[in-house]
């Protein structure tokens, strides 16, 4: 294509020809870009849809945790309360194993010591008189 100088005269076809190729080209660039355009909205459709689609299993997912979170909270409660329980149990049990063997090292104490003096018993006591208490 030859270089056009502005000094050269141009006539009305050339310049009608030309002005006809530049609309096709910008007809041309237009289309394209509203063929790009046309695709970026059905792409931001379909993402929109596939993060509707995301949120809704997603929510689903939550309320799913959600209730396996009260399961466990209820588990965790009981298995707190078992724990108290069983602690006091074996407390308990350590106690009275304790008393026990005092108890009995107690006896064994005493039964191996002598008695050093041992009381009769007072029903084998003979009555005495009944003494009244003096009057002022």
């Amino acid at each position: 294509m030859s270089r056009i100088r502005m000094r050269d005269p141009v006539s009305r076809y050339e310049l009608n020809s030309k002005l006809a190729a530049q609309d096709a080209r910008l007809d041309s660039a237009m289309h394209q870009m509203l063929s790009i355009v046309t695709r970026m909205d059905q792409t931001c459709k379909d993402m929109r849809a596939e993060n509707m689609k995301m949120r809704d299993e997603l929510r689903a997912e939550v309320q799913e945790i959600r209730a396996d979170g009260k399961d466990t909270r209820k588990t965790v409660i009981v298995t707190g309360i078992a724990v108290v329980l069983g602690v006091a149990a074996f407390n308990s049990s350590v106690c009275s194993s304790l008393v026990a063997g005092f108890q009995a090292a107690l006896a064994a104490q005493q039964s191996l010591q002598p008695p050093l003096h041992m009381p009769a018993p007072p029903s084998s006591l003979p009555p005495g008189p009944i003494i009244a208490a003096p009057v002022h």
